[in-house]
């Protein structure tokens, strides 16, 4: 029955107000609509659409069953999993402990070598002493005797004899005087905080907080921020972006103040870290999802540093040569760029230099001052050479796979930073034009991505966060600039 009219019922629809009414509500308040039918003629259509959705919402049911019973079958993967990893982890434990036991027991053997020497002289220092002592005490006694006779003779001939005599006590050749154990503390909890045990890599699927990590070469940049909103940069040389404890953090290495330094937003406030690095840093690679590795050129060194997302120095690293271009092949390895002499080095991580890679061409060296480098999904090494204003593309066995002077009718001009992104593009920073450059990875030029009239000033690093978001550092004007690309 109809609520308003309690004595009529309800016999039709307005398809217009979507209503269902009587006909004395079709009478006085729907006179005007151009749609009101009966219940009945829109009744077969009516059952249509509830099967039709009904159909669909048993397609969604079996669909979330499907779902939860696949989450089911992962419940018992994960922790299948996380026990083999916690045994790979222990396995792994166990043998750098077992190699400590052996370096222990060969330092207590060789400390047992040298004891037993070291005790043997000692006993026998005791016995020649003893010895000697011993013949001191016979000289005194004989001496008294002589001096108690009152032959004339026979004491100037004692006298004489103790002159001519000489009693001198054995002595050891290469005598040991102490063991000492020579122990460099600072650079044994340096190399056990770098000890590459491994490391544990979430890895997100579907997370739009991290995104795919892939910028859109094909679209439209478009500025996204200009970071920092303060003036907390004076030239900043090179970024990184990470995410640490599900904080995006934007470490940036400031040549003006030779800090290298952290941006991140807790609880809603803006928040940064320093860390005095010394020296003239250069670059940063990254190490693993919170660890970064800094070059400092004049003082050959490299510098680790843990970000959490606040900056800790780790570990410093002697190297032979100034490293200028810094990036990391694997966890244990490092490709760096040599100046003098101009190489790009395979390096570990105690600065142990594994191979010099020398590319030539013709008999002429094609590397003069590799500043930046970076290394690619296929584990090839993109270099980006100041000296020689070219961009190369090395494998880690040295081989040139592409050598690049110019692109399209255009040269380089001072090419620094250099980046190439999860789908295999690459981007570089040409400093002295301005512009950021796309090239494929095969090294093929496809078009200038950002120039001077996006507001591109003096380019030097760049990089490209999980989102998607292409980082520049702006050393002149002490920014790093954020762009977000648009299909």
């Amino acid at each position: 029955m109809c609520e308003e009219h309690k004595n009529e019922c309800i016999e039709f629809v307005c398809k217009d107000c979507k209503k269902l009414i009587c006909q004395k509500c079709c009478i006085v308040y729907h006179r005007k609509c151009s749609s009101v039918v009966t219940i009945e003629s829109e009744l077969t259509e009516i059952k249509t659409k509830l099967m039709t959705k009904r159909k669909s919402l048993l397609t969604d049911e079996q669909t979330r069953k499907d779902r939860v019973r696949e989450q089911k079958l992962r419940l018992t993967e994960v922790s299948e999993s996380s026990s083999e990893l916690e045994s790979l982890i222990r396995s792994s434990c166990d043998m750098a402990r077992e190699k400590i036991k052996q370096k222990e027991n060969t330092l207590i053997n060789k400390l047992k070598e040298a004891t037993e020497i070291h005790l043997g002289q000692l006993k026998a220092d005791i016995k020649a002493g003893e010895m000697a002592a011993q013949m001191y005490h016979q000289g005194v006694e004989l001496i008294d005797k002589g001096l108690e006779t009152e032959c004339q003779v026979d004491i100037y001939r004692m006298c004489q004899w103790f002159e001519e005599e000489r009693l001198e006590e054995a002595v050891l050749n290469e005598a040991v005087d102490k063991i000492i154990f020579e122990q460099d503390t600072d650079k044994l909890v340096n190399i056990l905080e770098t000890l590459p045990l491994g490391d544990i890599e979430v890895v997100y699927k579907g997370n739009e907080m991290l995104g795919d990590g892939v910028f859109d070469v094909k679209g439209t940049p478009v500025l996204h921020d200009t970071l920092p909103s303060h003036k907390a940069l004076l030239a900043p040389l090179d970024v990184m972006v990470m995410v640490v404890n599900n904080i995006h953090t934007l470490v940036v290495l400031d040549y003006g103040d030779k800090n290298l330094k952290s941006f991140y937003t807790r609880k809603n406030k803006a928040c940064q870290s320093n860390l005095h690095v010394g020296g003239r840093p250069f670059n940063i690679a990254k190490l693993s999802h919170n660890q970064v590795i800094v070059s400092v050129v004049d003082e050959r060194k490299l510098v680790t540093v843990r970000v959490t997302p606040d900056l800790a120095h780790l570990s410093t690293i002697k190297t032979s040569k100034y490293y200028y271009g810094l990036t990391a092949l694997t966890s244990s390895t490092l490709a760096a760029g040599s100046r003098s002499p101009p190489c790009v080095d395979i390096i570990g991580m105690t600065g142990n230099v594994l191979s010099s890679l020398v590319p030539m061409e013709n008999g002429v060296p094609l590397v003069n001052m590799p500043c930046f480098l970076s290394t690619m999904k296929t584990g090839n090494i993109l270099v980006s050479d100041e000296g020689t204003s070219r961009i190369l593309c090395l494998t880690p066995e040295g081989d040139v796979l592409f050598n690049l002077t110019h692109t399209g009718n255009e040269m380089f001009q001072l090419p620094l930073g250099i980046t190439s992104t999860s789908s295999g593009d690459i981007l570089v920073a040409d400093h002295n034009s301005h512009r950021i450059i796309h090239i494929t990875e095969s090294g093929d030029f496809v078009r200038n991505i950002l120039t001077s009239k996006q507001g591109i000033n003096y380019p030097r690093g760049i990089c490209v966060d999980t989102r998607g978001r292409l980082y520049i550092c702006h050393r002149t004007e002490g920014t790093i600039k954020v762009f977000s690309s648009k299909p």
